[in-house]
């Protein structure tokens, strides 16, 4: 029984404590948002005067280092300026500006040479009578550039009255015994030198025994100029060498001088 009494007594005690309201917790403050733009001051702070600035804290020195400057901007490039004109220049005329006009333009070249030829192997001379006629090629300057080669380059008659062949054909299986020779080359002929004073011409090619070809030859002369060289006409004197080899026979050589005029 007094067990069925604390029970009731216990009952009875925690009825009202059930049924007493249960107090609510304080709900905490929300932040309030956080907005991007300045907040309003307050209205007594906007009234009171703004403090003086303060001065800014000094920096400390930045450690020494030699800083370059940045070089001054380039100034712009005028662009170059266009020629006058596209208009091709025309050809400059043959051979250099300061050559007379005789070696600047392409002009027939004629040459008459009287030569005295004597014979290794005879004592008994022949005389020659020389015709040259071509026509002037461009003058050329030597390498150091100081003064032109003007040469023509054309067809060289000569007519031979004399002994000096004699012993050439005696030395080779042709029969003839006359005392006339002619002979028909193709001959570079012109004058150069620093004040167009040398004179120079060789060439080559066959001589005939009348109608009969009795063999090759190769000439060379050289000599100078003796008259005015900016004359279109000018004298000339010299010497001359010859090789002549009659078919069969033995190459014998021919020297003599010259005396003649070209037509340049």
């Amino acid at each position: 029984m007094p067990h069925l009494v604390v029970a009731a007594l216990s009952l009875a005690l925690l009825q009202p404590a059930a049924s007493a309201p249960t107090p609510t917790p304080p709900v905490a403050a929300q932040p309030a948002p956080a907005t991007s733009g300045p907040v309003a001051a307050p209205a007594d702070a906007a009234a009171s005067p703004a403090p003086p600035d303060a001065p800014a804290p000094a920096q400390p020195d930045p450690p020494s280092q030699s800083v370059q400057p940045y070089p001054p901007a380039a100034a712009p490039l005028d662009p170059a300026p266009l020629p006058a004109s596209t208009t091709p220049a025309p050809p400059a005329a043959e051979g250099p500006a300061n050559a007379p006009e005789s070696v600047t333009h392409r002009k027939l070249v004629f040459a008459n040479l009287y030569t005295l030829g004597f014979n290794i192997m005879s004592p008994v001379p022949s005389g020659d009578f020389t015709f040259f006629l071509g026509t002037n090629l461009r003058p050329r300057r030597n390498r150091a550039r100081t003064f032109d080669w003007n040469t023509a380059l054309g067809y060289q008659l000569t007519l031979s009255v004399g002994r000096a062949d004699e012993q050439t054909f005696d030395l080779s299986p042709i029969d003839y015994r006359g005392l006339f020779v002619h002979r028909h080359h193709l001959t570079a002929m012109g004058q150069g030198g620093p004040k167009q004073r040398l004179f120079y011409s060789m060439g080559g090619g066959v001589m005939f025994a009348l109608t009969t070809i009795g063999g090759v030859e190769g000439e060379g002369r050289l000599g100078y100029v003796f008259t005015n060289p900016e004359k279109r006409v000018k004298g000339v004197v010299g010497g001359q060498a010859r090789l002549t080899a009659a078919f069969g026979g033995v190459p014998l050589l021919q020297l003599g001088p010259f005396l003649g005029f070209t037509v340049f």
